[in-house]
């Protein structure tokens, strides 16, 4: 049976799940521990109090927030997500989310923190890009699985569920033992 392009998307997104998970789940950990400090400095622990000893319906409950680094645009602002949703201020609606805008005095540690997050989403979502364009040469450049485990060996933990077999005579532009190479190197 020849390798379909839904089976070529399914292999390209297993690859992309497995190579990146433990960045993603590092910045979804880190994206939480900034909307918590953001959650903190948007409201004082007294209006928190007030807030939560109201009954429902009196504020609205969000999960993401944003904040904006000094002398940056608006539109730069920077959205991070909390574990659960929190209750917010009554100005803090659907249609303006709450934003801590970092004073100019703010601790350089919280600055640079933020933009770490920035910084290593940028960099994940670059090498996404990079990683699922060189999937994409291989896996197009295949028609069948059996020639999928001869290009690529060391990937059949990414397409090992799909066993399928039928022969073929067409060459992948890329190299499997240079794409295992690169998901090696992306994982770290």
């Amino acid at each position: 049976m020849r390798l379909t392009n839904d089976l070529r998307d399914h292999i390209g997104r297993v690859t992309l799940e497995k190579t990146f998970a433990k960045r993603e789940a590092w910045l979804k950990a880190e994206s939480n521990a900034i909307a918590e400090l953001v959650y903190n400095r948007l409201y004082e622990p007294t209006d928190q109090h007030k807030m939560q000893a109201l009954g429902n319906g009196f504020f609205y409950e969000r999960s993401e927030l944003y904040t904006q680094l000094p002398g940056k645009n608006f539109r730069d602002k920077i959205q991070v997500q909390l574990n659960s949703s929190h209750r917010v201020a009554a100005r803090d609606c659907e249609y303006k989310k709450p934003c801590w805008v970092v004073p100019e005095n703010e601790d350089n540690a919280v600055v640079r923190r933020i933009m770490n997050l920035v910084e290593k989403r940028r960099k994940l979502e670059l090498d996404k890009d990079k990683l699922r364009s060189t999937l994409r040469t291989l896996l197009n450049g295949v028609n069948t699985m059996k020639r999928l485990e001869e290009e690529w060996p060391d990937g059949v933990k990414f397409y090992a569920h799909t066993k399928l077999t039928a022969p073929t005579k067409n060459v992948p532009a890329v190299c499997g033992a240079d794409l295992t190479a690169m998901i090696l190197e992306f994982e770290e």
